[in-house]
């Protein structure tokens, strides 16, 4: 969707990935122009989709900003997608993020498995709780049932994170 010919902070917008690649605009004048926009979710998940199939982890991370404001189901596949490839190049936590706010019970699965990966550089459990909160958005019985065995088998800081979660799971 065009926002027509805008000219923010010296910045020519016209559409989502315009406001996006701006290098003239700071992050939180970037989420401004983003909540401004008209629903953009299409380009969103398109943006997620193109960047994920060029593993260009720049623009995909570009695209996660925008889908924090607009979140979506469409965009479980692009998500799913880059957390499968279990890679530290991904910005596996911002898609965490993206996520729980989304609470798509299509993405259980993966959610479930990326729980219990520990990248090198995770020594604080950083993406388990970030599933953790992804798991208690989605509000079902599987949900509620991995966050038990969360409680059961999990660190000290992810059993917190998933009692604290569990109190509206379901």
């Amino acid at each position: 969707m065009r926002l027509g010919h805008v000219e923010l902070d010296n910045c020519v917008c016209e559409n989502l990935a315009d406001v996006l690649f701006c290098e003239k605009l700071s992050i939180e004048r970037m989420r401004e122009r983003v909540r401004d926009m008209p629903d953009c979710v299409e380009q969103v998940m398109g943006g997620l989709e193109v960047s994920l199939a060029r593993r260009d982890w720049d623009s995909f991370e570009a695209y996660l900003l925008a889908a924090h404001e607009f979140p979506a189901f469409s965009y479980s596949d692009a998500l799913i997608g880059a957390l499968e490839m279990r890679s530290e190049l991904v910005p596996n936590e911002d898609v965490l993020q993206v996520l729980s706010y989304i609470g798509d019970p299509e993405t259980l699965p993966v959610l479930r498995e990326t729980l219990w990966w520990r990248p090198v550089w995770d020594e604080f459990d950083q993406v388990a709780v970030k599933c953790i909160w992804a798991i208690g958005s989605i509000r079902n019985r599987s949900a509620r049932d991995v966050l038990l065995e969360v409680i059961e088998y999990g660190s000290e800081p992810m059993r917190d994170w998933a009692r604290s979660k569990l109190s509206w799971a379901i």
